[in-house]
């Protein structure tokens, strides 16, 4: 199982999807005859965000011994 995993894994491109199709002249913008189009969506982790607003918290002290790590808080 791990031998099949790798390598499908060695078959996807750096976003996760396959180089075979992001690759084809069917995903090409330029193409007219083109079956799909690729679109970038953005995500906000919100995790991120309060690390960010925490560290600029400390932007006049700042520290390399700070590590700065997001926790999940239930209401």
């Amino acid at each position: 199982m791990l031998a099949a995993l790798r390598e499908f894994e060695s078959e996807l491109g750096q976003h996760g999807l396959p180089l075979d199709e992001t690759t084809s002249p069917d995903g090409d913008p330029d193409n007219p005859e083109a079956k799909w189009h690729y679109e970038a969506r953005v995500l906000r982790d919100f995790a991120q965000t309060a690390v960010e607003e925490r560290e600029r918290e400390f932007k006049d002290n700042p520290s390399r011994a700070r590590i700065f790590i997001p926790v999940r808080v239930d209401h």
